[in-house]
């Protein structure tokens, strides 16, 4: 439940070609690291200092190694490709006075876009309109800023927010049926407080 469909789509479309290839997907790991890293890390150079560059840059091929399974299924290349198409765009859009255009729906829709296809991708699509909040500036011009970040930020939270809570919808759609069969197989292992998210732990089998 936590990969986006097109997470599955894209391994079934490695999967098709490459068949079930491990070294294929962590050449396209590789790939991702030697080609997107270093983009990121100029692109993050224009904006911050060395060591937050340097950062952005590991974070391309980093953060989706931090998932299970990350050996298996790894669309990270087009993923990857979307953080850093984000980067351009919304690089033009920090050179524009203007506090809204239309570049910066296409960054919000890429980051988007980016998190439909490999969720991890949220630490990343949120760095950088942290990283536009937080330039220098006084007065109007932090302003300026503010709202450029909020105009990017709102639109993908919103995304966010409804895969999210379709995830949460469907993980206790799909559990409740067996819970109420079963009540004796289960234990509750974990409960979010603010949503219907839930960990069970099977006691015994059936």
């Amino acid at each position: 439940m936590r990969e986006p469909f097109l997470f599955f789509f894209l391994v079934s479309l490695l999967d098709r070609v490459f068949g079930l290839n491990l070294w294929v997907y962590k050449g396209f790991v590789v790939l991702s690291a030697l080609l997107l890293g270093p983009a990121a890390f100029l692109l993050f150079r224009r904006l911050a200092p060395p060591q937050v560059a340097l950062a952005a840059a590991l974070l391309v091929p980093a953060v989706p190694s931090l998932v299970d399974h990350a050996a298996q299924f790894r669309p990270d290349l087009p993923a990857a490709t979307l953080y850093v198409a984000s980067l351009l765009i919304l690089e033009k859009y920090r050179e524009d006075q203007s506090s809204f255009t239309r570049t910066a729906l296409a960054g919000a829709a890429l980051l988007l876009a980016a998190y439909l296809v490999r969720s991890t991708a949220l630490a990343i699509a949120l760095a950088w309109p942290l990283a536009l909040a937080l330039q220098p500036g006084t007065g109007s011009r932090q302003r300026l800023h503010l709202k450029k970040a909020l105009i990017i930020l709102v639109p993908f939270a919103l995304g966010f927010g409804l895969w999210e809570y379709r995830n949460y919808s469907a993980a206790v759609r799909f559990l409740e049926p067996t819970l109420r069969a079963y009540p004796e197989n289960f234990e509750l292992v974990y409960q979010e407080s603010r949503s219907p998210a839930a960990i069970f732990r099977v006691k015994k089998a059936f």
